[in-house]
């Protein structure tokens, strides 16, 4: 996984099996963080828009990893709550973030809107979910986030209060979605292989409406425009 500042200044990737690296200059030089374990399953990594704010997630591990200078040092939130989080994301100035656990039995979702600095679990969803991937908008008010066998889920007020949107189909594998900055248009994808395919969303997330996207694919990352 790899996140790119707004300018592209600030780069950070991560090595399943491996180390954490750090870019400040444009992705020329690279050097492995010092001050983050070493030799783990790193599985994903967000990063605000100066890159000042960053978070990344271990594959297995039971917390995550945050930075408030550039990547430079990590450490793990003392309310970092546990869980086996899998997909991490953030707003644009790096206040309000989201992380999503895939473990069954335990998943739920965590924010802070503070920097990643405290973290609440949300405990109001059905522990047997697997989330599979989430998106912040610019401010952090708008929030979506799929799971593997219940839909998609939305939050308008900053993720304090999330909604299951019946328009889109819980019986697919929704694994990726993205939003523009705003978070008025937003893409979800299936990688079920079911008929669904992509559905999007012009109101905030509010609405979901097949498109003419292909389907019985397995749709795995999307990516969208400010």
């Amino acid at each position: 996984s790899i996140a790119v500042s707004a300018t592209g200044q600030y780069q950070t990737a991560v090595v399943y099996g491996g180390d954490l690296y750090r870019s400040a200059d444009y992705g020329v030089t690279w050097t492995a963080s010092t001050s983050a374990p070493i030799a783990v399953n790193w599985n994903d990594v967000a990063v605000s828009a100066t890159g000042q704010y960053q978070i990344a997630l271990i594959d297995g591990m039971i917390s995550f990893y945050t930075s408030s200078d550039y990547g430079v040092t990590w450490t793990s939130p003392i309310t970092a709550p546990p869980g086996t989080w899998f997909f991490c994301t953030m707003s644009a100035t790096g206040q309000y973030q989201l992380v999503g656990d895939q473990l069954i039995a335990s998943q739920y979702l965590s924010i802070s809107s503070d920097y990643g600095q405290n973290w609440v679990e949300l405990t109001t969803f059905d522990v047997n979910l697997e989330w599979l991937d989430g998106a912040v908008s610019a401010t952090g008010q708008y929030m979506t986030a799929v799971t593997n066998i219940d839909g998609l889920y939305t939050s308008s007020d900053y993720g304090q209060t999330w909604t299951q949107r019946a328009s889109v189909p819980t019986d697919g594998v929704w694994s990726c979605v993205a939003m523009s900055a705003t978070g008025q248009y937003q893409t979800t994808g299936d990688s079920g292989g079911t008929n669904y395919g992509l559905y999007t969303s012009s109101d905030y997330g509010q609405t979901w409406a097949q498109s003419s996207a292909p389907t019985g694919l397995a749709w795995i990352s999307i990516a969208m425009s400010a």
